[in-house]
This record gives structure tokens, sequence and C-alpha cells, in this order.
């Protein structure tokens, strides 16, 4: 079966994004309404510091943690450290998601892209076409794309590495053996 061309990729990839932010589009007035709340709760608890009596301040402290607590609990807020943003945007590698990114970027300054992620085997399958099917321990599933043919059959356990391509591209490596081109299916 002959490589899709360029052009097609880029417009195949072209569509995905389309498709992508229209999904979005829907719940992005929400999604800023909520980072303008969430900016609130913040920013009520940061003022506090202005406060020059210590037992208003202290009151203020007492009201404002209250509510950054309940907003946390109701899940308007979400307080995240950057290693779990670096194990999130692991666990979302190889899924094009436009403003996943943005989710973690702060005042301009973009958080580290993912390039490489490590997993090990869970299973592998070959589908009806004859392409490897990979679920990963995480739960992550890999599918072939292209006709190259593996040395030997991954097993559970096998060590494999996925790397950022081209346009969006991803190849993967198991134990070492030959890249192949692969896609996120889960």
């Amino acid at each position: 079966m002959p490589r899709p061309s360029l052009f097609r990729r880029a417009a195949a990839l072209t569509t995905v994004a389309a498709v992508s932010a229209a999904l979005i589009a829907p719940f992005a007035p929400a999604l800023a309404r909520q980072a303008e709340a969430t900016a609130a709760v913040v920013k009520e608890l940061m003022a506090c510091r202005q406060v020059s009596s210590d037992a208003e301040r202290l009151a203020c402290y007492d009201k404002a943690v209250g509510a950054l607590d309940q907003a946390q609990k109701s899940g308007a807020v979400v307080v995240v450290d950057r290693e779990q943003i670096k194990e999130a945007k692991k666990d979302a590698f190889g899924f094009n998601l436009p403003s996943f990114g943005k989710l973690f970027d702060r005042n301009g300054e973009k958080t580290e892209q993912v390039n490489e992620i490590e997993l090990v085997v869970d299973h592998a399958t070959r589908n009806a076409g004859g392409k490897w099917v990979i679920t990963m321990e995480g739960g992550q599933v890999w599918r072939q794309i292209d006709t190259n043919e593996l040395f030997k059959a991954p097993h559970k356990g096998s060590k494999a590495v996925v790397k950022r391509g081209a346009i969006g591209s991803f190849s993967m490596k198991i134990d070492g053996d030959l890249a192949f081109k692969v896609h996120r299916d889960e």
C-alpha cells in the first residue's frame, strides 16, 4: 500500500485540528468563566497580604482559605504541581489536543513539551490488516500505521520508546528493534 503524500497527511491533520476545535469551541466560554472564577478565589487570598491589622488580616485569610478550600472540594479549582503537569502531559502524549498545552502555560511561560516517553507493554496483538496494536501497562493503546516488520513480536514486559516526529507523527521502538510509525488510539 503506498504511503500517503505529505499533502494528504497535512490535510488529514488540518481536519483533525478543525474537528477538535469544533468540539472544544462550545465549552470555551465556560472554561474562560471558570478560569476567571478560579483567579478571583486566588486573588482574594493574595489580597489578604495587604491588610495591615493583624486581626483583620487573619480574618481575611481565614475567609479566603475557606473559599479556596470550598472551590477545591467542588472541583472549581484544581491545584497541581510541576510533577503532576509532567505526568499529565505524558498521559496525553500522542493525542492531538490543541488547547491542552495552554492549560499549563503560566504568564506566557510555556511548560516543557514532552517529545519522548518510555512505556512497558502489557500485551500486543495484530489487527485484521496485520498491523500491531499494542496496549501499554498504563492503558495507552498504540496502533502501527506503517508496513515495517518487527524482528520479534512485542510481549508483556517489553520496553517501548515512543518519539514525537514531524507534522504530528509518532514512532515507536520496542526492545531496541527497528522504529515503526504509530498512532495513539486510547
